[in-house]
């Protein structure tokens, strides 16, 4: 293990440049599409109250890794889940440890970047109105920061059911602001970024615009 970097949660996301992550998701979003890589299945051992999942993958040209995470139930905020771990990285000629990363920071952005590219992909040319980002959890935060870095001045709507946390995460954006409600936020808008966990649908087909596109960006449930 000598000559490991390893970089705390801050570190990680100082070295985190969004040009960088959007141009590294896209290549390996074209790789898996080509079959190119080696991804194998995550496999998780769970414990009474949460899951310790483990998915390792090889892209070429940009690396060898492993995610290590845990998704345990908040017990403070029940419904709600928190994501802890790290990212290993591996030369993948030598297969030497290179790097401990936090795997929080990488996944926030990495799912943002990946969300934000089906949306330049798969938006309909003639949509219209302002993106708008449904929720105000870590994924909504990490997908309104990725698109303020990419495109500070593109409007951007932030629908959630805590006003307060709405608020907060649409100040992220220099051009964010709070809907009134997620429907009416919807209506309005040509892109919709669903970055929510909520296990009943929050959005309805006869709220979208033709051509609107819908980003979701998925979650992890508990009974």
């Amino acid at each position: 293990m000598t000559g490991v970097l390893v970089l705390d949660r801050s570190r990680t996301r100082a070295a985190l440049d969004p040009a960088r992550v959007m141009e590294a998701v896209a290549t390996a979003l074209v790789a898996i599409g080509r079959e190119e890589v080696s991804a194998p299945p995550r496999i998780a051992a769970r414990t009474a109250s949460g899951l310790l999942g483990a998915m390792p993958g090889y892209v070429p040209g940009l690396g060898l890794a492993a995610k290590l995470v845990s998704v345990f139930g908040d017990p403070d905020r029940p419904g709600r889940s928190a994501h802890r771990g790290m990212v290993a990285l591996f030369d993948a000629d030598d297969g030497r440890p290179l790097a401990l990363m936090d795997a929080e920071s990488l996944t926030g952005i990495r799912t943002a970047a990946a969300a934000t590219l089906s949306a330049r992909a798969l938006a309909a040319a003639e949509a219209a109105g302002p993106a708008t980002v449904i929720g105000t959890g870590a994924q909504a935060r990490a997908q309104v920061a990725l698109l303020a870095a990419l495109d500070p001045a593109a409007p951007v709507v932030v629908a959630g059911r805590d006003p307060g946390r709405a608020r907060l995460t649409a100040d992220l954006h220099p051009e964010g602001r709070v809907a009134t409600g997620v429907e009416a936020a919807v209506r309005a808008a040509g892109v919709v970024f669903c970055c929510t966990g909520a296990t009943r649908p929050v959005v309805r087909r006869d709220w979208l615009a033709p051509g609107t596109h819908i980003s979701s960006v998925g979650g992890s449930h508990f009974p």
